[in-house]
């Protein structure tokens, strides 16, 4: 079908390999916008600085990850209601094609129960977001990208379904939460982004003093921020410790890894562009990176072994963590300051 020169037989968006994939938002809009690593090098290394821990849901972010569609400068987005959608769209169907055929990518949640690819096709009753990024009318497919193993932090993959299938996973997912059933329209735009040294310096302020960042969050929370996500850690691992029926959330400590890689590359990139000289940053920041993917791989293990001694290596581990990167932040911020 040929409708105002647009082929709406079939379509694929751009999708890149996101260099964050802990979480769906991150990797979302990072997959969209990576078409050109230089262009957007300087808005990533301003950012993903400061970390959030919400205890009410037991969940680690980079923060304001919440509002990173609105915020992102190559990144246009409009939100609507599945009531609006459905009086305007027939289908869910329907909706996908007009908007992929205009370049919109639709993040949304859906029940995996429904999806043949997830681990939960079947199985359970599983909500989760994903992104759309293509259809095929002539194959009766949808593409998309989700986290679609049980694995504690699985790879942003991307996949196909039926458009039958993912109708129905759409409509499946009830909640009375506005976040959850809302949909998300993304486009790519064009922006241009200078470096802003100010607000990476107060980032790693607010992180080495753990200090809370100024924003309007969704709701109300307690929260932890910067290092003392660390000693929040350790006392969640205690109690783990005294219930071997619970298990280290490893994506916590694969976010953490990511959080290390992309400083060691914001260091790299100071360097590179003169900001910072003291070449002994990137080797500490490195270090940094190999104790992490250490701690990580030793939850994993306690995870199989529940051994009350390598948990407490693992927050041994932790707490010298802490220490190493408090003295690499106090020498990267005199370089910069």
């Amino acid at each position: 079908m040929i409708m105002g020169g647009l082929d709406l037989n079939n379509k694929m968006l751009f999708m890149a390999e996101p260099m964050l994939n802990t979480s769906s938002v991150y990797a979302s809009v990072l997959s969209i916008i990576s078409d050109d690593l230089k262009k957007i090098q300087p808005w990533i290394m301003t950012h993903f600085i400061q970390l959030r821990y919400v205890e009410d849901w037991d969940v680690l972010f980079f923060d304001n990850h919440h509002v990173l569609f609105a915020t992102c400068p190559w990144i246009e987005s409009h939100g609507l209601s599945r009531e609006f959608m459905s009086v305007k769209w027939r289908t869910f169907k329907d909706f996908i094609i007009d908007a992929i055929s205009h370049d919109y990518y639709i993040w949304c949640h859906v029940d995996r129960y429904y999806l043949p690819p997830s681990s939960a096709y079947h199985n359970r009753h599983h909500d989760h977001e994903l992104l759309i990024f293509g259809y095929d009318v002539d194959q009766n497919k949808v593409h998309f990208a989700d986290y679609l193993s049980d694995g504690k932090f699985a790879k942003f993959t991307h996949t196909e379904c039926g458009l039958d299938e993912m109708e129905e996973a759409f409509w499946s997912m009830n909640s009375d939460n506005p976040h959850l059933t809302s949909i998300n329209l993304l486009r790519k735009r064009e922006y241009r982004y200078s470096i802003n040294l100010d607000y990476v310096i107060e980032s790693i302020q607010r992180y080495l003093f753990s200090k809370p960042t100024y924003t309007m969050h969704l709701y109300k929370t307690i929260d932890v921020y910067g290092l003392d996500i660390y000693y929040k850690i350790i006392t969640k691992n205690e109690r783990i410790g005294n219930h071997p029926e619970f298990e280290m959330d490893v994506r916590i400590y694969h976010l953490l890894w990511e959080h290390k890689k992309l400083m060691k590359d914001r260091i790299l990139y100071f360097m590179e562009n003169g900001l910072v000289h003291q070449s002994s940053l990137a080797d500490a920041c490195d270090e940094l990176v190999n104790n992490v993917l250490i701690i990580r791989n030793m939850s994993m293990k306690y995870n199989v072994s529940k051994d009350i001694k390598l948990l407490q290596r693992i927050n041994s581990k932790i707490a010298s963590l802490a220490l190493q990167e408090t003295e690499m932040l106090k020498t990267l911020l005199s370089n910069l300051v």
